[in-house]
Order: C-alpha cells, then structure tokens, then sequence
C-alpha cells in the first residue's frame, strides 16, 4: 500500500487572485486591451481553473456550504437555488471550492470512504475492581529501592 493510497480525491476550483488584481489594475489604467478583454459589461471575467486536491481519509470534513462560480449564469441559477459549486471545510486541509454541488460532493465522498478497508479496532478489556486486585497481587513486588528509581 502505497502512503498517498487512502486520499480522498476531488476536483477543486482555484484563482490566482495575484494574476485578476494586476488584470482588474491594467483595466483601470488601459481599459480593455485590443483582442484580450479584461472585463464585460456585467464586470470582470475571472480566470478559473479546475485542479485537485488530495486530502487525508482521516481529516474530518466541519462543514459544507453552498456556492456559486464568479459567472454571471452561476450568479441567476443560485438566485433560483441551483448552486453548481460547494466550499467544503476539512479539520486539517482547510476550505476548498468544489466544481459540484452539495449533494453530489457528499455522494463521491461516501462512496470513497465506504471503499476504504476497514481498520483494526483496538483490543479494550474492562476489569472490574475486583479482577483488578486480583491482577495487582500476582504482578511482583518492587523492592522500596527500585521503586525510588
């Protein structure tokens, strides 16, 4: 088994909000460049891109929260309840936006964790007060020497 075999994969939406400062910046002091416009009538148009995030089978997901894409049509169809995205909150990981809804976000989450083998449960034995002294008087006695050490 390899370490990076129990990740849970999922696509991701990111922006590099370095790259849309500098392009929001140009189209204030240039206005729209010939055959790369910056913006559109409805405001500016935001570079997206879909990557992936791998997050540990043991991180525990805090919370998932409906979300729309930075484009006009996402904008009308959240309007109507219709979100197309998610941000889902890992313990560790962190926030991450996904390119899917609520729904089908936790449907690929379960099926990836019900394909996960099971784990060992750890041995737990309950003693009673009485089979506890019974199991401290046959441990061996300590000298008031050893003990000190």
């Amino acid at each position: 088994m390899e370490i990076f075999d129990n990740y849970f994969k999922f696509p991701m939406l990111m922006i590099d909000e370095m790259n849309e400062m500098r392009k929001h910046e140009d189209s204030k002091r240039f206005g729209d460049l010939p055959g790369k416009p910056t913006s559109t009538e409805e405001g500016m148009e935001l570079d997206i891109i879909v990557g992936e995030a791998e997050v540990m089978d043991t991180d525990a997901i805090l919370s998932i929260n409906d979300k729309w894409q930075p484009t006009r049509e996402s904008f009308r169809q959240a309007q109507d309840g219709k979100f197309d995205c998610c941000n889902v909150t890992f313990s560790y990981a962190g926030n991450y936006w996904v390119p899917m809804n609520k729904e089908k976000f936790k449907k690929m989450y379960i099926k990836f964790m019900k394909s996960l083998p099971e784990k060992p449960q750890p041995l737990v034995i309950t003693l009673s007060p009485k089979a506890m002294k019974e199991l401290a008087s046959k441990l061996p006695k300590k000298d008031k020497d050893e003990s000190s050490e």
